[in-house]
């Protein structure tokens, strides 16, 4: 079982909802639609971004967001490293090549 915060927990929901409604491949607009829809939902998760108004200043803390993709993406990362017998930095290596084309 794991122990990181229940915002953490939440967010890796919704993002793991959002891959799930996105289609590659399909209708752009229905399928982007879906995705926002499900990642919308991290505005209402309690913890996920932490607004902080002192008077002055108004400062964000994204740790429950941030926290939540990463290890939600190690996971993944972990789990596909092992299925493609390559190493982690392999995958995000791979990841990043995708992402920059």
């Amino acid at each position: 079982m794991n122990s990181f915060p229940e915002p953490g927990r939440l967010v890796g929901h919704a993002l793991l909802d959002s891959v799930i409604a996105y289609v590659p491949g399909g209708d752009d607009t229905v399928s982007g639609n879906a995705a926002n829809l499900a990642l919308s939902h991290v505005t209402e998760i309690e913890g996920a971004l932490v607004v902080v108004n002192d008077g002055d200043t108004i400062s964000i803390d994204p740790t429950g967001l941030i926290g939540g993709a990463m290890v939600t993406i190690a996971q993944l990362v972990e789990r596909l490293a092992d299925a493609s017998g390559v190493d982690r930095e392999t995958v995000v290596s791979n990841m990043r090549t995708y992402l920059d084309s």
